[in-house]
């Protein structure tokens, strides 16, 4: 069964315009509608094609299944970047206004009597809020479609170590205790694993494979798991290294941030320089601090150890993959490669 993004976009357009004749009398109805659509459309759709992925493994046949699970994994997303944008104080997402900022400019344009950053904040966070719950809405429905049960408890975890993730991931940014490298990598690589491993890559593939009807799917997360964390820490790369018209974040944004990635920790761990650049990380840095800090990553040798790091990864992936009975192996080793090989 082929998946299509064209396919899917239509759905979750059918969703929200369901959704949005409940409310048709609510005068600010198109404010909010407008920042839905801000956070569902675009992006690269990875959670949908790995839920599309799991789905096809197992030779899933229900369209409409498919359909509400991809829906599912992505409105989940869209929430989840809603929440994360306001905690990390970002102004883009996807090269354009994030939602809070969106709905801030809203507000002081309008004749609304509020504080325009707080109330474009709240706003964000409740239409985060809204997404989620549309989210669980079209995993039910995809249960309900593909008449396995098991798939829905499965989801609902997977929101739950994600939140979870998120937390420890905000909170590291200010823990005195990351100063230690080796602290700070043990703590990386676990937030890593619930924040984004589990969660953009092994959940969305055993979710789509339990729903098509695979009880054993969650085998495949010896595979999938620590090629989720080369993906993320590909990402960590992107975050300081990307370029802004690819990522659409300035360049050098999770520095700013004080992100706590594993490519920090190895900075520190290698560096000669660690006290300056503890000194810098997460504070408003200019263009000449942001070139410095990373020229300093590489100089020191943590970008080397990041990118055998990653390698190590995909190798534990591939490895697992070699010693699992399933058929088809070549669509996980195709999709292994769109995780990992992005570049900048």
């Amino acid at each position: 069964m082929r998946f299509s993004v064209q396919n899917l976009d239509s759905h979750l357009n059918k969703i929200l315009n369901h959704w949005q004749e409940l409310w048709v009398e609510q005068p600010l109805l198109p404010l909010l509608r407008g920042g839905l659509d801000l956070y569902v459309f675009g992006g690269k759709r990875l959670r949908a094609q790995g839920l599309a992925l799991g789905y096809e493994l197992f030779a899933g046949t229900n369209q409409a299944a498919l359909l509400s699970g991809a829906a599912a994994v992505e409105l989940y997303q869209a929430s989840a970047l809603a929440h994360d944008d306001i905690v990390d104080n970002a102004d883009t997402r996807r090269g354009k206004q994030s939602l809070h900022r969106y709905f801030e400019a809203a507000v002081r344009n309008s004749s609304l009597r509020q504080n325009a950053q707080v109330q474009g904040r709240d706003l964000a966070i409740l239409a985060g809020d809204l997404l989620m719950s549309l989210a669980f809405e079209q995993a039910h429905q995809a249960v309900m479609l593909s008449g396995m049960h098991a798939a829905s408890l499965f989801f609902a975890k997977m929101t739950t170590e994600v939140g979870a993730g998120q937390f420890f991931d905000c909170i590291s940014e200010g823990d005195p205790r990351l100063d230690d490298p080796q602290v700070a990598f043990t703590n990386a690589m676990q937030v890593i694993t619930y924040k984004s491993a589990r969660y953009s890559v092994s959940a969305p593939v055993i979710f789509g494979a339990l729903l098509a009807g695979n009880t054993n799917a969650e085998a495949l997360a010896g595979v999938l798991e620590p090629w989720g964390r080369a993906f993320q820490l590909r990402d960590d790369e992107l975050g300081v290294f990307g370029d802004p018209t690819v990522t659409g974040k300035p360049a050098g944004d999770d520095l700013r941030e004080g992100k706590r990635t594993a490519l920090v920790a190895l900075t520190l761990q290698k560096s000669q320089n660690r006290a300056k650049f503890l000194r810098l990380l997460g504070t408003e840095l200019s263009f000449d601090e942001v070139h410095w800090m990373r020229t300093e990553i590489i100089e020191c040798g943590a970008f080397a150890a990041h990118e055998k790091l990653i390698e190590t990864q995909i190798t534990e992936g591939e490895n697992c993959l070699f010693a699992l009975d399933i058929q088809n192996k070549q669509m996980l080793s195709n999709y292994r490669d769109r995780l990992t090989k992005r570049r900048y």
